[in-house]
């Protein structure tokens, strides 16, 4: 027999069936949970010391910076190490690489801005990647170079919490189901040369791979941004800067499948890229290590930037005994 005062208790369902409302409460409370999880941006795989919103900020107010630039995008972030290269080459070495980068008049423009070309021998190093050279790739904009004080003084000093406070993208949900919070963490450190070692754990060689897969069966190389990279590096070489170039380092499975889908001649994009004037670097060409199927490992970072240093030391001392201008061969 059921006692009187819990027939007539307010916190009981009137028809005796409370499954509806515990459904509701329990619908309720876990859609709570998921929501802060992801807009409160506990993202247990990224653990970010300085953000790329910052870097790009530092990068906005480099003028006259360097005499040798590294260009492209994040594989160009990864794999090219200014400390490691500036001890052979003796000068000031800025790594000018953005995520996503697309080689863009505008993205020129602002790789003038950083080198210093009152130097003997300004030297420009581009990372070559098919979604540099496509629409896959982020244009530059005001966006990049324009932060106004506000934008400053919260990005200097609130850079982590922000940061902290991002939402996951599809990328990182499949990432944590894949892994398991508790086993996958990705940290990007940014360097203030610009550098950005970025070390994923446990490493999943293949992570990237769907991504470029997706993004290059939508998108391929543009013929139209590849003849203006040409013609840009036949204007620097012709004004005297030294033009080196080479296809940045990844994995073999992303190399095979760029190949496959993106529509990038790497050997025919190499020729021209001399007859323009500038230099191709193919003296590396182990299968590196990587993170994720698309950014070197530190190591590997390290390992290639060496071998790049002695490379690029030779071409400035070439360039140094032919005098201040290179000539370009006429573009075909």
């Amino acid at each position: 027999m059921i006692a009187p005062e819990l027939v007539n208790s307010p916190h009981r369902d009137p028809s005796g069936d409370d499954g509806p409302r515990r459904l509701a409460v329990l619908i309720a409370v876990a859609a709570s949970v998921m929501t802060g999880y992801v807009l409160l941006g506990v993202r247990p795989h990224k653990d970010v010391r300085m953000t790329d919103h910052r870097l790009t900020m530092v990068q906005a107010d480099w003028v006259d910076a360097a005499d040798v630039v590294f260009t492209g995008d994040s594989r160009s972030q990864a794999a090219y190490v200014p400390s490691a290269i500036s001890g052979t080459v003796g000068c000031r070495l800025l790594n000018f690489g953005q995520q996503g980068r697309r080689y863009t008049a505008r993205y020129f423009a602002a790789i003038d801005r950083v080198l210093d070309e009152r130097g003997s021998i300004p030297t420009i190093v581009m990372g070559i990647t098919p979604l540099s050279l496509s629409e896959n790739g982020l244009p530059y904009s005001d966006q990049d170079e324009i932060f106004d004080p506000i934008d400053r003084w919260t990005t200097t000093h609130l850079d982590l919490f922000l940061a902290s406070l991002q939402p996951m993208t599809k990328w990182d949900a499949i990432g944590l189901v894949r892994h398991g919070s508790h086993r996958m963490r990705r940290i990007s450190d940014c360097e203030p040369d610009g550098w950005v070692n970025i070390e994923r754990l446990p490493a999943d060689p293949t992570a990237e791979l769907p991504k470029y897969r997706s993004d290059f069966q939508q998108h391929r190389v543009d013929p139209d941004l590849e003849a203006g990279l040409l013609r840009q590096v036949a204007k620097w070489t012709t004004a005297g800067v030294l033009v080196v170039g080479e296809r940045s380092p990844t994995s073999r499975a992303m190399l095979e499948l760029e190949d496959q889908l993106s529509g990038f001649d790497e050997q025919d994009f190499a020729r021209r890229f001399r007859a323009a004037g500038g230099r191709w670097f193919d003296g590396d060409r182990a299968a590196f290590d990587t993170w994720d199927g698309s950014h070197v490992t530190r190591d590997a970072a390290l390992s290639h930037s060496a071998k790049l240093a002695t490379f690029v030391l030779a071409e400035r001392t070439a360039s140094a005994l032919r005098g201040p201008a290179i000539r370009a061969e006429p573009l075909q």
